[in-house]
Parts: structure tokens; sequence; C-alpha cells
């Protein structure tokens, strides 16, 4: 594993492509049976007949898939992506993609009317030179009028170059999911297309991700039974768009001091905050929440012990809400709640 103190990153799009995709709607009812035709143009001519249209991976579909014919049908509600190739007289081309949405009839795309958190996955080690540099950034991004309350913030620790104290195995897995080697690692919302790790990244990454209206508000209401040393906590999700909806939950705990390469003020003295003790799902996406119409609510319920190394004064339930795209589940929401607490829906003002 490589440990790397900076990385910028940018994404890139292309104007002026000769081959075009267009659907005859972007929006189709998954019934089955409501269609969406497609047809492709190369420079303005019709190629429809010669080309291809692939659907692109995302959400159930693990890999990209030719359609049969121009024609495109689903029973599932999400958001799918479509491109068109075609091989042209100066070689194969690719159009740039189309999303075509699917919705039950008197649904909604999400309106904006939740306060939106975004929720920041940050991978570390004790034994990581740069991961004290990216804590900071974080640190002072949450403390700024900007970012206030806008990051929900959990922090994976992982060995690293020795062993490191709070290591959860979780780490790893996503570690994987992710394709990643290097330390340290930041992403929102388990969303792999927004990995960071320094500025200007970690402010870009984070506007854009802001920039989504939330699919639902969320609300938590949790109590701790210290004598009985049992944690229950329901989390509770409000739709503003017809969609399936998935929970994803964290046990995470501040104020631990222990040793950290480049820590600060000294080595020694390094407080390591949002550290993730528990995750209290299996999957890497959550646990199924419900398939919701704009409107409706649903909820689950977590019960768990906490460990006798832990401290539950310092201790919070952090949650990200998950939202089916063409890209799979990534969140869309999220929130954090102490142990013995509640917060209800946010709304914009």
């Amino acid at each position: 594993m490589t440990c790397v103190a900076a990385l910028s990153a940018c994404s890139s799009g292309g104007d002026g492509n000769p081959l075009s995709l267009r659907p005859s709607k972007t929006s189709v009812l998954p019934d089955g049976k409501d269609e969406v035709r497609f047809t492709v143009t190369y420079e303005g001519q019709d190629v429809t007949a010669a080309a291809a249209i692939w659907q692109l991976a995302g959400g159930d579909l693990a890999a990209d898939t030719k359609l049969e014919g121009a024609v495109f049908t689903t029973a599932t509600a999400g958001t799918y992506r479509f491109e068109a190739r075609y091989e042209s007289e100066t070689g194969a081309l690719v159009s740039d993609p189309v999303t075509v949405t699917a919705k039950s009839e008197g649904g909604s795309e999400a309106s904006g009317k939740f306060f939106r958190r975004v929720f920041a996955q940050k991978f570390t080690s004790t034994g990581c030179t740069g991961c004290p540099a990216l804590s900071k950034e974080l640190d002072k991004m949450e403390e700024s009028a900007k970012w206030e309350d806008r990051m929900v913030h959990a922090a994976f620790h992982m060995n690293y170059s020795g062993t490191d104290p709070m290591t959860v195995g979780i780490t790893a897995s996503y570690m994987s999911r992710y394709n990643q080697q290097a330390l340290p690692a930041l992403y929102y919302d388990v969303d792999v297309d927004t990995y960071c790790l320094m500025q200007p990244g970690v402010t870009e990454s984070l506007e854009k991700q802001l920039a989504i209206p939330a699919g639902c508000g969320v609300a938590i209401e949790s109590k701790y039974d210290a004598e009985a040393n049992e944690l229950e906590f329901t989390v509770k999700a409000l739709a503003d768009e017809t969609n399936d909806f998935r929970v994803l939950p964290f046990l995470v705990e501040d104020g631990i001091v222990a040793y950290q390469v480049n820590g600060y003020p000294t080595p020694e003295e390094q407080v390591h905050n949002h550290t993730v003790r528990m995750a209290l799902s299996a999957s890497l996406t959550g646990d199924r929440l419900a398939s919701l119409e704009a409107g409706a609510e649903g909820s689950k319920t977590f019960k768990t012990a906490l460990s006798p190394n832990w401290k539950a004064e310092n201790m919070r339930v952090v949650v990200c809400v998950l939202h089916k795209t063409d890209k799979g589940f990534v969140g869309t929401n999220a929130a954090e709640c102490a142990l013995n607490g509640s917060v209800d829906y946010k709304y914009n003002e």
C-alpha cells in the first residue's frame, strides 16, 4: 500500500462530438410497457440502423449491455444511462451518454426541500504520514460557516506500517470496493467517482455532491441503556422522490488519544475523532430501507451492545441513506445523533 501526501483530480467532457444519441423522452413509467426510442446521428445523418445502443453498467446491471434494437423499457424505478457506438469511415465512435429516469406516475424527482448533508468517508491510519493533513483540512471545513453541518464525517482506520489500534475490518472491504491502495483517501456518499485527498479536490468534490438535491430527509431516534449495555436506534427516511432507499449506519467515537505519525500537536498527543467503531450493516451499501413513493416514509431499527473499551459519552450514531442511481446505490443524505438523543428532518429555509 502506498501512503501519499497530495493528489489533484479533475473530470472532463467533450464538445463537438459528431456522434449523437437522442432519446424520444427522458422519463418513462416503470411498467415494462412505456417505451423510449433512441435515434443516433453521425454528423447530422441518421445512422440508427447501423449503430449499437448500449445501456451502461450501474445498479443491478453489472456490465454494459447492448440493447436489442433502439427501444428501452423497464419495470424498475431508477436512473439509466445509455451511449451509442458507431463504426464510421474514420474509426469507432462513442456518443456522449444520455440519462433516462423511470419513475411512477405521480412521483417526482427530488425538489430540494430537504437540507442536504454529505457522508464523508475518510480512510486513514496511525502509520500514514499524509493522513493528519487531510484530517486538519476536514476539521477546518467543518468549523467554517460555509460548510457547517454539511458533512457527516466517519474515519475508517486500517493497519499500515504497523498496528493501528482503531482498525475496523470493514475498512479493507471498502478499500477493495473502491480499488484503492493509497492513504489517505476521501470519498463522499459511498460514490467511487468522488475520490479526493487534498485541496482543491476536497472542496470541489463536496460542492458537486451538495449541488445534488437530497432524495429524502433523514431522522434518527436513539436510546442507550448503559446499565444493560443496549443501544437501540431507528432511522427514518421521508422520500422527496420515488426511489429505492438503503440505510448505512455506523457507530463513531471522538476524543481517542493515540500515537499518529506526523500527529499534532505531537505524535503522542494526537486526538482521533469521528473514528468508526462499528458498522451495523454487513453490506457496503447498507440494508434495504424501503421502496418509497415521493412523500412516503420508511424506517429501520438497529440494536447492538457497545465494547467496554469504548466511551459511550463520546460516541454518536452516523447514518448515510442511499438511493438507487445509474451508478448503483449512492448516498443522498446523511445525519448523526448522540446515543441518547434524536434528530428530526431538516428542511431548507
